[in-house]
């Protein structure tokens, strides 16, 4: 694998709402974890922008390059053959979808492996895909046969009002400006559109052991905290952060549920696995799971 360079922006202000005032909670290896003193959101500063991460990511064989334990949650072939967990969540929104939404025009934010675009045009959804990677888009439009096209939101123009569902599956911790992204998403809904979010949920029972052991390690074991605020996630949520920022942008929250990462996605060592799992249990029934997902109406 060619070297992939990877050059961090600095931050003025906070993403959620420009506030220049924060504090710094966590100083990891090359990025801090800060939390606005405004509005409370958490953030990392220096990030990965948009426009840096279609960098790395628009590079063949670049995943994995930030972190080796995801190559094979990216890996088509693997993940069909291992991951009913990820599927079986697919199908739990696609029920709820279903069940609540009159239409069945849908939009795939980030579509990456085609994965839910592909089920839900099984279920016969009218579908349509958005992602910035050409490798992503090729297979999708080419193999698969999806309606998908290579581009990034803020290029997607010209759809007022056109779908009832759009999908935002680990994309919005990716954003360098939600808020703006969620105004431009909100447009292209129909009147009782709704949206659906899928992201990591920072009060995990993960992260609070993350931050247990950089605390007691006086800051310098920062390898579990770094496994939690990853570098290519900038912005990170909880349920009631990720409330308030769609309240802010003039959705109505539906439903919030949570969810965990499908463990049997990642490429972990059988001990390291095991205690996840672990976790992973325990956080299911302290309602502190590592995932978040919430439905949201226009």
């Amino acid at each position: 694998m060619a070297k992939i360079e990877i050059n961090l922006t600095k931050r003025d202000a906070c993403p959620y709402c420009g506030s220049g005032l924060r504090k710094v909670l966590f100083a990891l290896e090359r990025y801090s974890v800060c939390r606005c003193k405004s509005c409370k959101g958490v953030f990392s500063d220096p990030y990965l922008s948009e426009k840096g991460a279609e960098k790395i990511f628009s590079e063949p064989d670049s995943v994995g390059v930030i972190n080796t334990e995801v190559e094979s949650y990216y890996d088509r072939e693997f993940v069909l053959a291992n991951s009913r967990h990820t599927f079986k969540v697919f199908d739990w929104l696609l029920d709820f979808l279903e069940k609540n939404v009159s239409g069945r025009k849908l939009l795939d934010v980030g579509f990456g492996m085609g994965l839910f675009l592909e089920k839900s045009r099984r279920r016969g959804w009218e579908c349509r895909g958005i992602d910035f990677s050409d490798e992503y888009y090729k297979y999708a439009k080419e193999t698969m046969g999806l309606d998908v096209m290579k581009k990034k939101i803020s290029e997607f123009t010209g759809y007022d009002e056109e779908f009832d569902v759009i999908i935002l599956w680990d994309v919005i911790e990716h954003l360098d400006d939600p808020g703006e992204t969620l105004a431009r998403l909100r447009g292209m809904l129909k009147p009782g559109g709704v949206l659906a979010i899928a992201t990591p949920n920072e009060k995990s029972l993960l992260a609070f052991l993350a931050k247990f052991i950089y605390v007691i390690g006086f800051g310098l074991i920062k390898g579990p905290l770094s496994s939690v605020y990853v570098l290519e996630h900038p912005l990170f949520f909880d349920k009631k952060s990720l409330r308030k920022l769609l309240e802010r942008n003039g959705f109505d929250i539906v439903l919030s549920k949570q969810d965990e990462t499908d463990i049997e996605r990642l490429n972990l060592g059988k001990l390291k696995k095991i205690i996840v799992k672990i976790i992973f249990f325990l956080s299911r029934s302290m309602r502190m799971s590592n995932r978040i997902i919430v439905i949201a109406e226009k």
